[in-house]
């Protein structure tokens, strides 16, 4: 008996005869891929999170950083306000030395 002839079992954990899936089976649900991925205690699942969501932070962080630049280009810019440009500041600071 070869690694090829053994019989796996389904995502149900039922063994069908040789690997093969009957047609009875259902197909995944909606949303079941990421609710495994969110509640998963896989290590390497949790590492691809991690990437995930500091890249994500590293992209809005960024976008921030380019907003401040564009108000620093010239001396009487108005992109945006002085207390709006102060939150940025700071919501780019969080981001880049907390989240990234």
């Amino acid at each position: 008996m070869t690694a090829f002839d053994s019989a796996e079992p389904d995502r149900a954990g039922s063994l069908s005869s040789a690997g093969v899936v009957s047609s009875g089976q259902r197909a995944d649900r909606r949303g079941s891929v990421l609710a495994d991925w969110l509640s998963s205690t896989d290590h390497k699942v949790i590492g691809h999170l991690y990437l995930i969501t500091s890249f994500s932070f590293f992209l809005v962080a960024g976008a921030m950083a380019m907003v401040i630049r564009a108000q620093l280009l010239g001396p009487d810019n108005h992109i945006v306000s002085d207390q709006q440009y102060n939150e940025l500041f700071t919501m780019h600071g969080i981001l880049m030395l907390i989240f990234f």
